[in-house]
């Protein structure tokens, strides 16, 4: 499961368990207990009532007593004293409190006294904190939520800690001891489904390419070195037998330094080239280029070319009036480097081209096939990458350096399509190539 999903339904399920928590405590404990808090509230309710009751019955008939007896009583609000004499209503004493108290005992009581004189009573008798006894009640309800709260702080810590921070410790731990002599490391790395994982899948990743990055680096050295080696052996050979070789054997020795030089000089050019576009491809601009149009244009292009040499081309598309972004520079540079391939690998003078154009969902594909010398399955694969030449003995007797197709993989990576070798339907090689429809 994702972080982004897993941390919301953490919290969920800590504040939930709050909650439950919350509500047993509640119900089982607090509730009990208010309700004992009712009951001491009404026991002491009437014993006020009885013993201000009490006190006016022993003032009683004093009336200036009975009502000195209301004033000194404490923590009073508003109290009223009546005289009720048949349907007479007589008011012997008011006293109206100047600060009123939201929670308070209302009394309205009827005392008849011992001669059968009757009088009304009614009195607020304010309440604090003291008289519903919960003082303890409060301090439990405080120390309840704390360690709930202690509770849900450290199941959020324990989770970051097992889940992120250790995680990511480990994960720097590890990717400290990569190294090009030992990129797998990250192969013990644990499997996670959420972005911690796709963080050890990533970084596993780039030691696989630096790994590869690192062999290709050694590969391109061991080409480079073995291409310039051959014919300056050959220009070493010829330059000790010049010493010793008649003027006519000396022309044909200079001829063959000459030739082994240009190829040398070649050679370096195909690798400036080679780095010169690698810089490229990381500062091309893409631009909306009609796709039917550049189609045709390459294809009568390379037409006209193959028909000067007495080959031939066959075309054919699908393509529809609309534009793709790319770079067309590029794109035109890898059909030239697979015509010229399959003119340089052709089996004779009977060359045959095809070249097709089709829209398959989102891509446009482009197939160039030949009927040349074609390739084993198990080369169809390795020619895409540096510096590889199908001769097993890497003489230069077609030429090239083995960076033709290796450009066009890269070009066509950075227009986010695929490239792939299988055999024609002419029996040579053909190559697939696609590019995403961008609009």
């Amino acid at each position: 499961m994702k972080l982004r999903y897993k941390i919301p339904l953490l919290l969920l399920v800590v504040m939930s368990s709050i909650v439950l928590v919350a509500f047993v405590c509640f119900r089982y404990y607090f509730v009990p207990h208010f309700f004992e808090s009712n009951r001491h509230l009404d026991r002491l309710a009437v014993q006020k009532e009885q013993d201000i009751v009490n006190k006016l019955r022993q003032s009683y008939p004093d009336v200036s007593q009975m009502i000195a007896h209301l004033k000194n009583e404490p923590r009073s609000g508003n109290i009223s004293l009546s005289s009720i004499q048949g349907d007479k209503r007589t008011e012997i004493f008011s006293y109206e409190a100047a600060k009123k108290n939201e929670v308070a005992f209302h009394f309205h009581k009827s005392i008849v006294m011992n001669d059968r004189s009757v009088y009304e009573l009614d009195i607020d008798y304010p309440l604090s904190w003291q008289d519903f006894n919960v003082d303890n009640l409060r301090g439990q309800v405080y120390l309840a939520l704390i360690l709930l709260l202690i509770a849900a702080v450290l199941l959020l810590a324990l989770f970051f800690h097992l889940f992120i921070a250790k995680s990511l410790y480990d994960l720097n731990r590890l990717v400290e001891g990569i190294s090009i002599r030992s990129p797998a490391l990250l192969r013990s790395l644990p499997r996670r489904r959420d972005e911690i994982g796709e963080l050890y899948v990533g970084f596993s990743r780039m030691a696989v390419r630096l790994r590869q990055a690192h062999e290709e680096q050694v590969e391109m050295i061991a080409a480079i070195t073995h291409d310039l080696k051959t014919p300056l052996t050959v220009i070493r050979g010829c330059n000790e037998r010049v010493r010793t070789q008649s003027e006519a054997d000396r022309a044909e020795s200079d001829q063959l330094i000459h030739r082994k030089i240009i190829e040398m000089s070649s050679l370096l050019n195909d690798f400036s080239a080679f780095g010169s576009n690698e810089l490229e491809m990381h500062t091309s601009e893409f631009a909306p280029v009609p796709i039917r149009p550049f189609f045709e244009s390459v294809a009568r292009e390379y037409e006209n070319e193959l028909d000067g040499f007495g080959y031939r081309l066959v075309w054919s598309h699908n393509l529809p009036d609309m534009r793709i972004s790319m770079n067309e520079k590029m794109i035109r540079r890898v059909f030239a480097n697979l015509i010229s391939n399959a003119v340089r690998y052709r089996k004779d003078d009977s060359l045959k081209v095809t070249l097709e154009a089709v829209i398959k969902k989102k891509e446009v594909e482009f197939v160039v096939g030949d009927n040349g010398e074609g390739l084993s399955k198990e080369e169809w694969t390795a020619i895409f990458k540096r510096f590889y030449r199908v001769e097993k003995s890497r003489q230069r007797q077609h030429g090239g350096t083995g960076l033709g197709l290796a450009i066009c993989r890269t070009i066509v990576e950075r227009h986010g399509g695929t490239i792939i070798a299988n055999r024609s339907s002419l029996g040579g090689l053909e190559i697939r190539f696609t590019i995403e429809m961008i609009k």
